[in-house]
């Protein structure tokens, strides 16, 4: 056992830095509301094959499971999976084929919603996929 009393080391300025850095990336997330089915093991397959930048808007980090952002923390593009798949509707659907795979989304134009944004809700899947 030694009698030197433990000792402490100053911060470096470097190490500050870093830290700073790493909190700061933390409060840049965008809000985002988990859904009910979040945890469906299909919902990691989703996020896992979304691309970095969609459409030339880069990806940002979300507060939620099963969430992706993309685009101005101050107006994202947000998708969700795991919301609850829609019943049948009349609302307006559209079809999103890239010659491998098809995806029926069930569209809400901005000026049907309150917040005028768009809503996209993926149709005929579970979980479903909702990007707004």
């Amino acid at each position: 056992m030694s009698d030197r009393a433990p000792s402490h080391r100053p911060v470096t300025p470097v190490a500050s830095v870093a830290l700073v850095g790493l909190l700061a990336g933390c409060t840049g997330a965008v809000p985002a509301e988990v859904a009910p089915y979040a945890a469906d093991p299909l919902c990691a397959e989703v996020v896992l094959a979304l691309p970095r930048d969609l459409g030339g808007l880069p990806r940002l980090g979300t507060t939620s499971q099963a969430t992706v952002a993309w685009g101005d923390p101050a107006d994202p593009v947000v998708l969700r999976c795991g919301v609850e798949p829609p019943d049948p509707t009349t609302d307006r659907c559209v079809n999103a084929d890239d010659g491998e795979t098809s995806v029926d989304w069930i569209a809400v134009p901005g000026d049907e919603r309150e917040d005028g944004s768009w809503l996209f809700t993926t149709y005929g899947r579970a979980p479903a996929v909702e990007v707004v």
